[in-house]
């Protein structure tokens, strides 16, 4: 009896180490940017659609990123203020709308709050009221367009443009 105890808690203890991994990934997201890291939501397929809202603010500030790291859009509505990850920096240099502190933003994504206690809008179109420009970063599912299958997508009050073959606007 003592023997198949342990021999059961040894499976046990190692099915549990198994899944460890798996879980810690979905909670932390996948790399290691200081931004995920302090949030702990996965900005790459964390997009949730039953969270979905539309926000209207202007800009605080707005942290570039490098490489992978995302573009982070600080947004005050009235007193709150929210941080918007747009897409990741390569992917934002590629096509992004331009942006600066004082514009005016609607941004509609998947809102989340961070283990850090801060706001995410994990963004799925932008639309700057200042210079009328938008640009839309996910598909209506929420997948990103950085994962392929989709382009960056850019509209004006002219009407839309898509991106060409790099992310060069044509």
């Amino acid at each position: 009896m003592k023997t198949g105890r342990c021999i059961f808690l040894v499976v046990l203890l190692m099915a549990g180490i198994l899944l460890l991994p798996s879980f810690a990934q979905a909670f932390w997201g996948f790399g290691g940017d200081a931004s995920r890291e302090r949030s702990g939501l996965d900005f790459d397929s964390g997009y949730d659609r039953n969270t979905e809202t539309t926000l209207r603010g202007k800009v605080v500030a707005i942290e570039q990123g490098e490489g992978s790291d995302p573009v982070m859009i600080m947004v005050r509505q009235g007193r709150e203020e929210f941080q918007v990850v747009a897409a990741p920096a390569w992917y934002w240099s590629d096509g992004g709308i331009s942006l600066k502190p004082g514009d005016e933003l609607v941004v509609t994504g998947s809102k989340a709050q961070g283990k850090d206690g801060k706001i995410y809008l994990i963004s799925r179109i932008i639309s700057n009221l200042s210079d009328r420009e938008n640009v839309t970063l996910r598909d209506e599912s929420g997948k990103p367009g950085w994962h392929g299958g989709t382009r960056m997508r850019h509209g004006t009050a002219g009407g839309q443009r898509r991106m060409g073959g790099g992310g060069r606007r044509r």
